[in-house]
């Protein structure tokens, strides 16, 4: 079984929730969003956890989308 977080710069509470978990052992892999919020220092830590990479791409009307919805959780999880 392969375990992964998804979205890690989606938020700085997304990213300490994903870091504390893969510096825990508790991933294998980690999607970083190409836009997304993160510092040198999160980047690093993540890079030291020892678990794989992979991009998230965002499409402009998905980006598009989330911004329109981006304070409504619910809405979001029904449009996806």
């Amino acid at each position: 079984m392969i375990i992964s977080a998804d979205d890690f710069g989606k938020s700085k509470l997304a990213n300490k929730n994903i870091l504390k978990l893969a510096e825990a052992g508790k991933l294998d892999r980690v999607s970083v969003m190409i836009e997304g919020d993160f510092d040198e220092k999160e980047v690093e830590q993540l890079c030291s956890a020892n678990v794989r990479l992979d991009i998230h791409f965002e499409l402009i009307w998905q980006k598009r989308r989330r911004n329109l919805l981006k304070d409504n959780t619910l809405r979001q999880g029904i449009v996806f």
